[in-house]
């Protein structure tokens, strides 16, 4: 009788263990679904800010350069690039799969105007330096050293 007593309060210390740590698992399960991984920050965020996703890494590229000159640089390669690929749709059809409905390739030339739109109403926005002036500050900085 003493070995069966032995035997099950082992089996009901096993048993409230797992039990435990069963419990354990769910809350940390909670918690790990709870935490989002950064694809799924970086979705969300873009999903709030209405940016596509080659659009964010336009504007990311872009933000890393230092110099305003060269942020309106990068995004007036990028709209020249747009407004290429918009001349050259008539060439890329027959590259390109055919859309369902016929009024989606009037949309989707609407949407890469407004897409080049948007672009060059935030190159305006950028404010760059005359050329002259960026020089004469140079040669005034070795003359006073």
């Amino acid at each position: 009788m003493a070995k069966f007593d032995l035997i099950m309060k082992c089996d009901d210390d096993t048993v409230q263990t797992k039990q435990n740590r069963g419990r354990l698992r769910g809350a940390n399960q909670v918690i790990a679904d709870v935490i989002m991984s950064k694809e799924q920050l970086y979705d969300m965020f873009q999903q709030i800010l209405k940016v596509k996703k080659f659009e964010h890494q336009i504007i990311y590229n872009a933000l890393q350069l230092d110099n305003p000159d060269e942020q309106a640089a990068a995004i007036r390669r990028e709209v020249a690039t747009r407004e290429e690929t918009l001349r050259d749709i008539p060439r890329l059809k027959r590259v390109m799969p055919k859309f369902v409905v016929k009024d989606m390739d009037t949309l989707f030339i609407d949407e890469v105007r407004q897409s080049i739109n948007l672009l060059i109403s935030n190159l305006e926005s950028v404010p760059v330096a005359p050329r002259q002036t960026l020089g004469r500050k140079k040669e005034k900085n070795k003359s006073s050293r």
